[in-house]
């Protein structure tokens, strides 16, 4: 998206203050709801002594380092950072690209996936709403979550599926 596509959805966002707060609300909590599903998971792998509790939390683990590290190594701008926008959450400047929020998300959809298929389901669906509002709350360029979904749906199907 250019500078008047992002300024375009963001004053539609901001059109009225609950359309707003709830689509704030999404982009802030929709990540906090994929962690505490893992970390759910984790807790059962872990009273049932199961095995597969290496896996999930080893391969998150290596995706949020290799999506981290590129991240450093690329530190690509963020749309306020090269726009005259402002984004409906603050953030840091720079280190973009690949979304670390949108590839910890997916990751996670696949260790939940790897454990109970509607569980994985349900967290791929909050993984799209994760990285969707990146891009509307102007934080990300589309690029930045696809990149990231990208990283860890490979990285996903190499250690889960294959």
């Amino acid at each position: 998206m250019n500078e008047q596509q992002y300024q375009s959805v963001l004053n539609w966002c901001r059109t009225n203050k609950t359309k707003e707060k709830l689509l704030t609300l999404l982009c802030r909590y929709s990540p906090i709801s994929v962690i505490i599903i893992y970390l759910g998971t984790i807790s059962y792998l872990v009273f049932q002594h199961d095995s597969r509790l290496i896996k999930v939390l080893l391969y998150p683990f290596l995706a949020l380092l290799t999506i981290t590290l590129m991240r450093k190594l690329y530190n690509c701008p963020r749309p306020a950072d090269m726009y005259s926008i402002h984004p409906l959450i603050k953030h840091h400047q720079g280190e973009s690209f690949p979304s670390r929020h949108t590839g910890s998300a997916v990751i996670i959809a696949f260790s939940c996936l790897y454990i109970s298929y509607p569980l994985g389901l349900l967290c791929f669906i909050i993984a799209l709403y994760v990285g969707v509002s990146r891009v509307i709350a102007g934080v990300h360029f589309i690029k930045d979550v696809v990149a990231g979904a990208m990283i860890s749906t490979i990285l996903g199907i190499l250690m889960f599926i294959l």
